[in-house]
């Protein structure tokens, strides 16, 4: 209640709820699996996952998933806790110079992985890919941005180069896979396509249709603001919206951007879920490139949609 009147000075619209702060941040929840599961004495190399804001402080099981995926593919999971935020929000606000400053940090911060050849990979598609294509518009002229840029990945992009390369390593578990309806990120579709996150579901053995629609309608915080809220549903009531509601209540609505995942859950009576938690969940019992850790602390079980987790978020203990 006492946040209603700070919302609405900020003109956040009265039907939307800001996410929720997970009680335990992902790099707690890293070090605590770190610590748990110790690196394995030969792995087939290092990946650098850069976690995004709202993996680390709203949804760390995203982050969790992401680590599980990549140690079940054999790689040694790094994070950079000095990195800043990727500088997406300050663009979209024309905040050009603060921008410019936490992209030159990250690129300082990350080249030197880069040019060791170690992958760059995120899970929040408009945040890894403001690395890849907007950096180079920030710092022009400056060459440790394009080895950041050539070394920077979605996380289901870079595992489908791999299975496109028969390098891929890891073993799904048998059975038909969920049926997945499958949503992509305006800025995932503009620089990458689909087809990477649809053939790396087809792989894992689900049923996976891609949604055809255009734009949530979210667009950041565009869907949140007063003036915004009735044109940002008019946008995913298009099509978006309707497809959705169309499948079936077992069918898995699969996203990759925070934002479409939210606006399908506010605007639908469906829960949504991130494709690489997806993913995670199909590996095969018992797969691991890492022997298992002598008394190993079990991984936290995990909520299985936006919905559930801001009820946990709000409801959990203190960290």
């Amino acid at each position: 209640p006492l946040a209603r009147p700070a919302l609405r000075a900020l003109g956040v619209h009265p039907e939307r709820s800001l996410p929720a702060f997970a009680p335990r941040p992902f790099t707690r929840r890293w070090k605590r699996h770190r610590s748990a599961h110790p690196v394995a004495s030969r792995t087939r190399g290092k990946v650098i996952y850069f976690h995004d804001t709202f993996a680390t402080y709203n949804y760390p099981r995203v982050g969790m998933a992401a680590v599980r995926l990549l140690e079940a593919a054999g790689f040694e999971v790094v994070i950079e806790e000095r990195r800043a935020c990727c500088g997406r929000p300050m663009l979209s606000k024309g905040l050009v110079a603060d921008a410019r400053r936490v992209a030159r940090k990250n690129v300082g911060l990350l080249a030197r992985h880069a040019r060791a050849g170690i992958p760059i990979v995120g899970t929040e598609p408009s945040c890894i890919l403001t690395l890849r294509d907007e950096y180079r518009d920030l710092l022009p002229g400056n060459a440790d941005v394009e080895v950041v840029a050539s070394q920077s990945f979605m996380l289901d992009e870079f595992l489908a180069k791999l299975d496109d390369e028969g390098d891929l390593g890891i073993t799904w578990a048998g059975g038909g896979g969920p049926d997945v309806f499958f949503h992509g990120h305006c800025h995932q579709k503009a620089l990458i396509g689909v087809g990477p996150s649809m053939s790396l579901l087809k792989v894992a053995g689900c049923e996976a249709t891609e949604s055809g629609a255009g734009c949530c309608g979210m667009a950041g915080s565009f869907g949140y603001e007063t003036e915004h809220y009735d044109v940002s549903k008019k946008v995913g009531e298009e099509r978006l919206f309707p497809a959705v509601n169309a499948t079936a209540t077992e069918t898995v609505i699969a996203v990759a951007g925070v934002s479409c995942r939210q606006q399908i859950e506010h605007f639908t009576d469906r829960d949504t879920r991130h494709i690489i938690e997806v993913l995670a969940d199909r590996v095969a019992p018992g797969h691991a490139w890492q022997a298992a850790a002598a008394g190993p602390v079990p991984d936290e079980v995990e909520p299985t949609s936006e919905r559930t987790a801001h009820a946990i978020n709000t409801t959990d203990g203190p960290a």
